[in-house]
């Protein structure tokens, strides 16, 4: 699949939809991390999932049908169905769940192993595809700003996290990094309503057997529910969901997986920065030299894929 943000060949409206799309991932799901701790006050976390997903998913596949989408062949539903439970239903999940048991530091760090399987995942697969030098640098000091980003106290805590946990958030990476290259290398349905509402349908209903084997309906209380809880679940469904991970599914398919991936290095400094124009947090020298190294990982990586 050849990376269209820096071909020179494609239309500038192609262009603009990619420089929006990554605009939508960075920035909007940076705002999910505050939506979501939002969320979690009044719904258990597949629970929470669920309702989004089914929600979104039905909103989409509901435009798709207005809009009269080309109809999907058989294996094209497939792929978009696996594609679903492999990024929604088996990693993004898992995260929330830990997330109630590990501090949100150490998440926003393990979740930087993301770009790197995005790496060199493709290059166990194909040896041609090995990662470039620069690839490696723009990894590394991805990883070393986002070590910065947390704060030393805050990865100090890691002793406390049990393998187990830890082990769950590097699986989550690794499922999340799997499907974004599956569903760029194989065939999906062409309608971005079809293919991204199958996605999501199929991942509610998996977190929604989460949500029940977790007994998650016996500990949420409709009538108690908070009103912010309401707005924040809302945002996330709109936002996070339908035109987040549809940016980034049609991202998926016009540039590299590896640029894409970048949005791990982003949104944590997206949210951190909500968090000082919002809620009042205090932004330290640690977080703005995290900063210029996030955004120098992001640029040497971007322009990698320029050479290419």
């Amino acid at each position: 699949m050849k990376n269209q943000l820096f071909d020179k060949t494609i239309d500038p409206g192609a262009k603009i939809r990619l420089y929006i799309a990554f605009a939508i991932v960075y920035v909007i799901w940076g705002s999910t991390y505050l939506g979501i701790k939002m969320a979690l006050v009044s719904f258990p976390p597949f629970l929470l999932s669920s309702f989004r997903l089914l929600v979104a998913g039905m909103v989409l596949l509901a435009l798709g049908l207005i809009l009269k989408a080309s109809k999907p062949t058989v294996v094209e539903l497939r792929n978009a169905a696996l594609s679903g439970i492999i990024l929604l239903g088996l990693a993004n999940p898992w995260v929330a769940w830990t997330s109630q048991f590990v501090p949100s530091s150490i998440v926003a760090l393990v979740i930087t192993f993301e770009p790197i399987w995005v790496a060199i995942i493709p290059w166990f697969i194909n040896k041609n595809e090995k990662p470039t030098t620069n690839t490696w640098i723009g990894l590394i000091l991805g990883m070393l700003g986002m070590f910065l980003l947390v704060k030393p106290e805050g990865v100090a805590g890691i002793g406390q996290i049990s393998l187990w946990h830890l082990t769950v958030l590097i699986l989550c990476t690794f499922s999340w990094a799997g499907g974004s290259i599956f569903s760029s290398k194989v065939p999906m349905p062409s309608s971005p309503f079809i293919s991204t509402g199958v996605q999501m349908f199929t991942a509610g209903i998996v977190n929604q057997l989460y949500a029940l084997s977790f007994g998650e309906w016996d500990l949420i209380d409709i009538n108690e529910i908070e009103p912010t809880a309401w707005w924040a679940i809302s945002y996330l469904t709109i936002f996070g969901s339908i035109a987040g991970f549809s940016a980034y599914s049609y991202l998926v398919a016009n540039a590299s997986t590896t640029s894409v991936a970048t949005h791990a290095y982003v949104n944590p400094l997206v949210a951190v920065l909500l968090g000082y124009f919002i809620a009042n947090e205090i932004i330290k020298l640690n977080t703005i030299i995290a900063a210029v190294f996030l955004i120098t990982a992001v640029v040497i990586i971007l322009l990698k894929e320029k050479k290419r």
